[in-house]
């Protein structure tokens, strides 16, 4: 019973290993999915609206907005912050993002009555900010308190990005529109090289946002290899748990195994019905552990909240199957080494001892 415990514990535990693993690597690609920017340009300090008219004629552009793009905004009335807060044209947000954002909320951009703003899931997960609520930013020296409406929310791997309508209020005109952002149509590296050439002697700072992706990538990859290294390290603890019960095991069932071959039972019988054994034992114990792991996968996101974070955990069959693989492979490995052990058994000089 002690040996069928530490198994079934061992098989969750490669489960739910192999579903955080799995998580982190859709994490990733899900984050390098939601940009479709190739270039923003930055730092204007004059000719703004005449380098989005040279801009615009260019053959090598395929979109171009006019955009507020500003970093670490925080909150008033609470430690939190925005990495990045968006203003623009809620119509060309799908031209440089990919987010799916409902209409309401698409529609609640264009309101010029009152300041809207979009939020990633976390705020609403975590802070239990609701759509219509109003909250505080501050904005900028000259803008430090500023009341936004919830329009809406939207799923985001990293909640670091917000959309808001500043654009459209006149107040807000020195910081609404400060950046560019271009996408080519054809031949990124020749777009680059012109944008550069034609107005880097302006001070503008023209940025490949796949650089900033890429970083950000790199970032999480490193995480995601040394989660990789522990949970393997963790696996293989798991594995020598199981080899030395399966030992403690075969030392508690020598004697049985003993009498039996002594009273005419063949080795290779035992090898059929251990196998058997096993066999049954292990769908047993999977199928257990499927089901435990997949209840216990709804439950892993509300949980993780009462860290202070958001993950939306969601369940894939791709878990699932590589988990089991593992698990069969482990499960087989200690067999194996079972099995022998019960074939080196002699019985002579087991039932002497005894």
């Amino acid at each position: 019973y002690q040996y069928i415990s530490v198994i079934l514990v061992c098989f969750m535990s490669i489960l739910l290993l192999v579903f955080s693993n799995d998580h982190m690597d859709k994490r990733i690609e899900n984050y390098k999915n939601e940009f479709d920017i190739d270039f923003v340009l930055t730092n204007f300090v004059s000719r703004y609206d005449q380098t989005y008219t040279e801009i615009s004629t260019l053959n090598q552009v395929s979109q171009i907005s006019k955009v507020g793009y500003l970093k670490d905004i925080e909150f008033v009335s609470f430690k939190q912050n925005i990495s990045s807060l968006i203003s623009i044209n809620s119509r060309e947000i799908d031209d440089f993002f990919n987010f799916d954002m409902s209409e309401e909320s698409l529609n609640s951009l264009e309101s010029m009555n009152q300041l809207s703003i979009l939020l990633p899931e976390r705020f609403n997960q975590l802070y239990d900010i609701k759509m219509g609520d109003s909250i505080n930013l501050y904005i900028s020296p000259n803008h430090p308190n500023v009341t936004f409406n919830v329009a809406g929310f939207f799923k985001k791997e990293i909640g670091d990005l917000a959309f808001t309508n500043l654009h459209l209020f006149t107040e807000f005109s020195d910081i609404s529109q400060n950046a560019l952002f271009v996408n080519s149509s054809d031949n990124k590296t020749a777009l680059k090289n012109e944008l550069i050439s034609s107005f880097s002697k302006n001070m503008v700072y023209i940025l490949d946002y796949q650089f900033i992706v890429d970083a950000k990538e790199t970032e999480m990859r490193t995480t995601t290899d040394y989660l990789t290294i522990i949970l393997s390290t963790i696996i293989g603890c798991f594995i020598l748990s199981i080899f030395n019960h399966s030992i403690l095991l075969l030392g508690q069932m020598k004697e049985t195994y003993a009498r039996l071959f002594v009273l005419g039972f063949s080795k290779k019988r035992m090898l059929i019905a251990l196998i058997k054994e096993s066999i049954l034992i292990f769908t047993i114990l999977l199928f257990t552990s499927i089901i435990s792991f997949i209840l216990i996968s709804y439950q892993i996101t509300p949980l993780i909240l009462i860290s202070g974070e958001y993950e939306l955990m969601q369940l894939s069959l791709h878990s699932i199957l590589l988990g089991s693989l593992i698990i069969a492979i482990v499960f087989i490995l200690t067999k194996i080494a079972y099995f022998l052990g019960v074939l080196r058994i002699n019985p002579s000089d087991v039932v002497k001892y005894y």
